[in-house]
């Protein structure tokens, strides 16, 4: 069977020029029907029973043809089986007959092959790793490791090298579980890609794992999501699915557990599960669809959306699909097939090099003013910051007052605050509340912690102009609710918070977050999935805000400030609001690395020395609205004028003091070098006294 498969099908799609598709196909196959339960050697393939043994003696054994005809060549391969026929007619031929014939015409001992492809269970799994370019004169000397990650094969693999204007082929060969690999080339090249035409039977990567309906009828437990409302429509499937070892559970009562441990069914374009995972999908006008994709919270199962709009198009449909394995999304009318499609994946297993350097054309260097009017006109313009860079500030409100002299109806939208402030900071940019109490109200310094100075120019400017302030940000005990907990462990009045759209299908983004955790000092006592989800809770939510203002506003534009790790190549805020309303966006970034699409402008400015508020420069604890002294740091000018460990705060010039906030505000207005006189409650011989400390800052 897997001879004439080799001989019939692959010949054929080979002949046409797709033949390194049809063998991923055979691999993709092989990884999604074949478990570890139900993997055996090709020795004991005997005949087809279901998907799994068909992707052995079907495909993995037409793979093995294949290698054996690269390993051997072509005339031999074809004179090899001519013998194996002229010396087996009309009988039983084995594995045994076939390595004699191409032992004894290729005079080559090839019992190692025979032994592992047909002996062994299971396919290889390689990784390319290590890579090391240095320049020797005018050479390059380039070193890499290929390692076995599973059971070991003895296994040639292609290697092909990409340069700028040329391609270098070659094989390796993988006889050890870590191999070490060197070459000296004339110039630098741009990627190293192994078996780039699936040439070798292996596992695939998940760069290469398309997501497929074969992966979807390959997963032995899946998770079913009934629509929300009338599921009746859907009969065939849920009786499809209710016998098997899976779930089928009601989109509201969906946990982590259920998506993380098992491939997915959606059921309906509406199901509020799409939402979830997906901020939002496009839904096809069709009578029955199906859209795979991979599974954001586990890539390694995926999530099949499924859409019927009448009983009898979903019944007419669905028992087709295991014809169509290989597609990623089908349309279909009454049973007929109207439309496919496969998902985009990566050929082969690649090693990108570093990029050339990226060089500015100093001829070409514009001004901000040239960026003002590059933006202008712009619905959303996105400003970066490193949050306590003064000179960042600087820019962001050069932004502002340029977009605001161009177009006066704009509104500033900031991370800084939380949305269950918004009238706080309402009443303050109409004059109707103090600078003081807007503070306090708004918990800025308990929530956001930086100077205010660094963002009280923009907001005076906001008052001043009568700018609409728009608070982008969740609740904080919600996003750290959520990076300790996941998304399940709020409470029902909390999940009423959450966004309805949330898209974690952005792997790239993901990757970088995953750097950013995986260096931070407490990243082994927590689970970067729940960090992951609380970065996208914050991101949604701010671009939910944005959104919700300007579709409310249709004739504002809004400036969005934000730290830069939510704005670099729009992944955080700018593609997700983007996403909910299509309007046109600028991004601009400052001091940031030079790199393709990460933004539409990034300024350099120059340093700005900003007026910081001073401190005590000592550790305090609340306790019932009483603010105590826990210690020092170093040089502290409160320990030097008096103050002492345990000292209670009454008041700072005349001004109650109860809250750490409460001094951060007295402190915001007063300057380095001015003198604060603390009254202090101290024990003395268990007596408590009232103490006046004069302190200079």
């Amino acid at each position: 069977e897997g001879l004439t498969t080799y001989l019939a099908d692959h010949l054929y799609k080979d002949q046409k020029g797709e033949g390194q598709a049809y063998r991923k196909q055979i691999l993709n196959n092989y990884m999604s029907y074949v478990s570890l339960e139900k993997d055996m050697p090709l020795k004991f393939f005997k005949g087809r029973v279901d998907s799994a043994t068909s992707s052995i003696g079907y495909g993995k054994t037409a793979m093995v043809f294949h290698m054996l005809m690269n390993l051997t060549g072509k005339n031999v391969f074809y004179e090899s089986l001519r013998d194996v026929i002229e010396n087996n007619k009309f009988k039983r031929a084995s594995w045994d007959d076939i390595r004699s014939s191409f032992e004894k015409l290729s005079h080559t001992d090839l019992k190692w092959y025979f032994s592992q492809w047909i002996e062994k269970e299971g396919l290889p799994a390689i990784e390319l790793e290590d890579l090391e370019i240095k320049q020797v004169g005018t050479k390059y000397n380039v070193h890499f490791h290929v390692n076995h990650t599973k059971t070991f094969f003895k296994l040639k693999v292609p290697v092909t090298i990409y340069f700028k204007n040329t391609v270098k082929l070659d094989t390796l060969e993988i006889n050890e579980e870590e191999n070490s690999f060197e070459f000296i080339l004339p110039e630098r090249p741009q990627r190293i890609v192994l078996d780039e035409d699936y040439d070798v039977a292996r596992h695939l990567h998940e760069e290469e794992y398309a997501p497929v309906i074969a992966r979807l009828l390959g997963d032995e437990k899946v998770t079913l999501v009934r629509p929300d409302g009338e599921d009746s429509i859907y009969e065939r499937i849920l009786m499809h699915y209710e016998p098997k070892d899976g779930v089928i559970i009601s989109a509201k009562d969906v946990g982590e557990s259920d998506i993380t441990e098992s491939s997915v069914v959606i059921l309906g374009y509406d199901n509020p599960l799409i939402g979830r995972l997906y901020g939002n999908i496009l839904a096809e006008n069709a009578g029955f669809s199906i859209l795979v994709r991979k599974n954001p919270w586990n890539t390694d199962k995926v999530i099949a959306i499924i859409n019927g709009t009448s009983k009898e198009e979903v019944d007419a449909a669905f028992r087709k699909l295991r014809h169509y394995g290989k597609y990623s999304a089908l349309e279909f009318r009454m049973g007929r097939n109207t439309g496919k499609a496969i998902e985009e994946s990566q050929k082969g297993i690649e090693m990108k090099i570093d990029e050339e350097a990226a060089v500015i054309d100093i001829s070409a260097l514009k001004t901000l003013s040239d960026v003002i009017n590059g933006v202008s006109g712009k619905r959303i313009v996105y400003v970066g910051e490193v949050h306590d860079v003064f000179a960042h500030h600087a820019v962001q409100l050069d932004v502002i007052t340029g977009v605001y002299r161009n177009n006066p109806k704009i509104a500033i939208g900031m991370e800084m605050f939380q949305t269950q402030f918004q009238d706080t900071l309402d009443a303050y940019i109409s004059g109707q509340m103090e600078e003081s109490e807007f503070l306090k109200k708004s918990e800025y310094f308990k929530r956001w912690s930086f100077d205010y100075n660094l963002y009280k120019p923009i907001l005076d400017f906001a008052k001043a102009e009568k700018i609409p302030v728009i608070a982008l940000n969740l609740k904080r005990e919600i996003i750290e609710k959520v990076s300790h907990g996941g998304i399940e462990s709020l409470s029902e009045e909390e999940m009423k918070e959450i966004p309805d759209g949330l898209d974690f299908s952005d792997t790239e983004y993901k990757a970088r977050l995953e750097e950013i955790f995986s260096v931070h000092k407490h990243s082994a006592h927590r689970a970067f999935d729940h960090f992951y989800q609380s970065q996208i809770l914050w991101d949604e939510t701010m671009s939910r805000s944005v959104d919700s203002y300007l579709m409310a506003n249709p004739e504002h534009s809004m400036v969005v400030l934000a730290g830069q790790g939510h704005l670099r190549y729009g992944s955080g805020i700018p593609l997700r609001t983007h996403r909910r309303n299509g309007l046109d966006y600028a991004t601009v970034l400052i001091d940031e690395d030079i790199d393709k699409d990460i933004a539409d402008y990034i300024v350099f400015p120059k340093p700005v020395e900003g007026i910081t508020a001073p401190k005590l420069m000592a550790f305090l604890k609340v306790e019932e609205g009483v603010v105590s002294i826990a210690g020092f740091s170093d040089s502290s000018v409160s320990e030097k004028a008096g103050l002492r460990k345990g000292d209670r705060i009454i008041y700072i010039d005349d001004a109650d003091i109860h809250s750490v906030e409460d001094i951060r505000v007295i402190l915001l207005y007063k300057r380095k070098g001015d003198v604060i006189t603390v009254k202090v409650k101290r024990k003395i011989f268990f007596l408590d006294r009232q103490v006046d400390i004069d302190v200079e800052l």
